[in-house]
């Protein structure tokens, strides 16, 4: 559930976003975003996971995005 949440995420990220919204370029910035809005979306469902663990997910799949598409970040 969670790797499918992740991936609708970054989705809508590699549209038009990157344009319009210059800071999602910056690993960091972008890493806070998904975080912040993958718990909210796992509270409301009323899904028990540990902020630590999203964290973890979201690192390691910018990670790999990252290390497969050498522009994804400034």
């Amino acid at each position: 559930m969670i790797d499918f949440l992740l991936k609708k995420i970054l989705y809508i990220c590699y549209m038009k976003f990157f344009e319009k919204y210059p800071s999602l370029n910056q690993k960091e910035t972008l890493m806070s975003l998904l975080e912040k809005n993958l718990y909210a979306t796992m509270i409301l469902e009323n899904q028990k996971v540990s902020r630590a663990k999203i964290k973890k997910i979201v690192a390691d799949i910018l990670d790999k995005k990252s290390k497969s598409n050498k522009v994804f970040f400034n």
